[in-house]
């Protein structure tokens, strides 16, 4: 570890170190620090040493995902965002040996469905449903608070959007996603009722991305994260979009942020 011992202030100490160590290094070395090296800024204060700034190194956490399935792009947008390093498991939606529902991944997450986590800076500590996971990573890995606040009120607000798209907007798209593509059977009935539940869900989204830069507020957070793999696809799914500009001004923003195009850069074209 780097281990600077001035005795001056916590302020000249983070000048010192970033001034002429992290800011003088390329983005590739900047990234290797931030995840791999541990740094020590300590500094005198009633004759005793005080450690004010940690960066410590992490273990890849395993990422159970699907290739095209939304879910599972949620978490890796966040593991980005945090710049945590992760190994991604993609499995088939079967119960063969790498499938959901085959028993090596079922003692992960006993209802068979992606994603899920495995963490093993936290004694392997397992998380499954993409919201918890979310907030899981966001309560434990994000100590500037950046994606998800510190007071209960903004907090509330982010978890009430979260809770809107894997409640609300998710179930009601992936139903008319389904019935319309690939049920066994035309039920125009069925994919009508949710068909027209979708745009209503969308048209409240789109409200509040009226007023507001962000889903929940004017900082980027969470619940953007929740939202965008299933509303990236909004122009392929067949919902009309004339009434929805915001939106897909929203999607464009997305779609734009580095994190975003890491996490997707692993993805392979459906087949």
């Amino acid at each position: 570890p780097l281990t600077i011992t001035p005795a001056y202030t916590p302020t000249s100490c983070f000048h010192l170190l970033f001034g002429k160590y992290y800011l003088t290094r390329s983005k590739t070395e900047r990234r290797y620090i931030r995840r791999s090296l541990t740094v020590h800024l300590l500094f005198k204060k009633n004759n005793h040493h005080r450690t004010i700034f940690t960066m410590a190194s992490l273990q890849p956490i395993k990422l159970y995902s699907h290739n095209t399935g939304p879910n599972g792009w949620k978490v890796a947008i966040i593991l980005e965002e945090l710049a945590i390093p992760y190994e991604t498991i993609f499995l088939e939606m079967d119960d063969g040996e790498n499938g959901v529902k085959g028993a090596s991944f079922l003692k992960i997450n006993p209802n068979g469905r992606i994603p899920a986590i495995v963490d093993p800076n936290n004694n392997n500590f397992a998380v499954w449903e993409s919201a918890a996971i979310l907030q899981y990573l966001a309560e434990k890995y994000d100590k500037k608070r950046e994606l998800y606040p510190e007071s209960i009120e903004e907090r509330a607000i982010v978890n009430q959007w979260v809770a809107y798209q894997i409640s609300g907007l998710g179930p009601s798209q992936g139903q008319f996603f389904w019935f319309s593509r690939y049920h066994s059977e035309k039920l125009p009935s069925a994919i009508e009722r949710y068909k027209n539940e979708s745009l209503r869900l969308y048209k409240v989204l789109e409200q509040q991305l009226a007023k507001n830069e962000w889903i929940a507020g004017p900082k980027y957070s969470i619940a953007d994260i929740a939202f965008y793999p299933w509303v990236k696809i909004l122009p392929y799914v067949g919902i009309d979009t004339t009434e929805l500009p915001n939106v897909l001004k929203w999607i464009e923003k997305m779609a734009t942020k580095e994190t975003v195009k890491k996490a997707y850069s692993v993805q392979k074209p459906a087949q």
